[in-house]
């Protein structure tokens, strides 16, 4: 008779902690790199700053629903591999009809379960990509607001216009005094020395204001078009690409659901035509693991 202990039916040490395989989709990188564009923003008065923190958020949950989208199915890829692994070389043997019903309720049973969780990890994944879209157009109307606080109606725009102005009137006022200096009178000279020297004081100040602005805008543009990479880059391709894992797998397993009559035959030549069809499945879940960065 078939034994389906030893670990066969419980899966043994084969779900790691989710930080193990949450490595392919690069969501920390991320949140990194918006974490960045934060920082840099640093005490922000504009517009842009407001969907910053949303667009964490955002990422931050889309990553918490991806691990519970992948824990589950790679959970059971783990156990449907050391089951189908038992059952296969049994499949083409003369088997007794109770050994010949356990491999039919065991496929049976494997298989209804992973497409349970297959299905609803597909839905899962559907929300991920959702919301990873969302951090993605958040990022573009970031960059798209960051340059209008910088320009001329914006918040930043408006304090540089306004520097600029400032020390336009105070290069005036300068040229004037230049003028009055060559007056014969020492008290006039000596005033306006003393105010030649305080309106240079403050037109070097607002061209440190303005330039504080200037820098202030070529921190932050680098580091949203970096968070634009990473998650046009690193996240959403990936997104796309594991999802055609799920719905590959998926298949394979609704392949061996559709097949399973074949295992309650009395012909072993009938029933090792299940095997491939099996095989596939395994093999399926063996690249499901694998893309998540761990091998069974």
């Amino acid at each position: 008779m078939l034994n389906f202990t030893n670990g066969i039916v419980l899966l043994l040490s084969v779900v790691k902690h989710q930080s193990e395989f949450d490595t392919k989709v690069k969501f920390p990188e991320l949140t990194d790199a918006i974490g960045q564009i934060k920082t840099a923003m640093g005490d922000y008065y504009g517009n842009a700053k407001h969907n910053v923190d949303t667009a964490m958020r955002i990422n931050e949950n889309a990553r918490s629903i991806y691990q519970q989208s992948v824990a589950p199915v790679f959970d059971w890829c783990g156990e449907a591999i050391e089951k189908f692994n038992t059952i296969q070389p049994h499949i083409r043997e003369n088997l007794s009809k109770k050994d010949k019903d356990l491999i039919w309720q065991v496929t049976v049973t494997t298989v209804h379960d992973g497409l349970e969780r297959t299905s609803h990890s597909l839905e899962l994944l559907n929300d991920v990509q959702s919301k990873s879209s969302k951090v993605m157009n958040l990022l573009s109307t970031i960059l798209h607001d960051t340059y209008d606080d910088f320009g001329p109606s914006g918040y930043y725009g408006k304090m540089k216009n306004d520097a600029q102005n400032k020390i336009n009137d105070l290069e005036h006022s300068l040229h004037v005094h230049d003028v009055l200096s060559f007056v014969p009178f020492a008290n006039i000279v000596s005033g306006i020395i003393a105010m030649t020297q305080k309106y240079g004081e403050q037109i070097n100040e607002l061209r440190n204001q303005k330039f504080d602005i200037e820098s202030k805008l070529d921190r932050i543009i680098p580091k949203i078009q970096h968070a634009s990479q990473v998650a046009k880059m690193c996240v959403n391709p990936y997104l796309e690409e594991d999802k055609t894992n799920l719905v590959t797998l998926r298949g394979k397993a609704g392949a061996v659901d559709n097949n399973n009559p074949l295992l309650t035959l009395d012909s072993p030549t009938i029933r090792a035509m299940f095997m491939p069809v099996l095989q596939e499945l395994i093999t399926q879940c063996h690249k499901y693991t694998i893309w998540h960065g761990l091998q069974h």
